[in-house]
């Protein structure tokens, strides 16, 4: 990874790393949650570095926001280069991002694909399928923030695992199955569970939340691999700048 790439990513991500991930209220465990072995804070502490070891993967994220008016919901299923920064996913949402069918982005820009503004935005002299370019904004995006995680869940190197297992909320929860692999479901800390496969310690599932509780996550991983994602045309992308007036009015500002 390199180093100015993972500052960037870094700072992306920094809104959302400080204070959204704890466990999700559906991860119940035993009573008695056991203290970790080494063993085990071991693993946690590799599974970030053998995502990144990975060089990419196919994934599926779930998030929702949950509101008093109604809960926003989003579902990413796509691809991730943790070695390049970059994924493409397709999208479907409610809220702020319902329109969005499609999402691409490296680590200084989001490209969505919105098709009901392609008659506006071809009528303006745009491209007559529009990816709008904008930069990350995960203070206010629950998308960005789940394109956040994704890219956060490689690490250029490992954690240390001796100060995993000193950690007063990391424990061991209980041992599982996912998708036919038997996984032990570990507690990083009170903001995070990941599910790790018991054979090679791989990271199956990670679970999340926010400090208030209401923007439970869920990503999975079911296969590791060098993905290409492939970045729209230039020809087709047009700066959110451009349609300013329009896309404020989708956000609702």
């Amino acid at each position: 990874m390199k180093r100015r790439a993972a500052r960037t990513i870094a700072s992306w991500m920094l809104v959302f790393a400080t204070s959204t991930l704890v466990s999700c209220g559906g991860s119940d465990g035993p009573a008695e949650p056991k203290p970790l072995t080494a063993q085990q804070s071991e693993r946690l502490a590799q599974a970030g570095y053998t995502n990144y070891l990975a060089k990419g993967a196919e994934f599926e994220a779930n998030s929702a926001f949950l509101l008093p008016g109604g809960t926003e919901s989003l579902t990413l299923v796509g691809k991730i280069d943790w070695e390049n920064h970059r994924g493409r996913a397709l999208v479907r949402g409610e809220g702020k991002d319902a329109g969005i069918t499609e999402v691409y982005w490296e680590e200084k820009f989001i490209l969505e694909r919105r098709p009901g503004l392609d008659t506006v935005i071809s009528s303006m002299g745009g491209p007559t399928a529009a990816w709008i370019a904008r930069t990350p904004d995960p203070a206010a995006r629950q998308l960005d923030r789940l394109v956040g995680l994704i890219v956060g869940m490689a690490t250029e190197q490992p954690d240390n695992a001796v100060l995993i297992q000193q950690k007063e909320d990391a424990a061991y929860l209980r041992d599982d199955e996912l998708r036919g692999t038997k996984v032990e479901v570990l507690r990083y800390s009170d903001r995070s569970i990941y599910w790790l496969d018991a054979g090679d310690g791989s990271m199956l599932r990670f679970e999340g939340n926010s400090a208030s509780g209401n923007a439970p996550v869920v990503i999975d991983v079911p296969s590791r691999t060098v993905v290409d994602p492939a970045r729209p045309d230039a020809a087709d992308v047009i700066p959110a700048e451009q349609i300013a007036e329009i896309y404020a009015g989708l956000m609702g500002s």
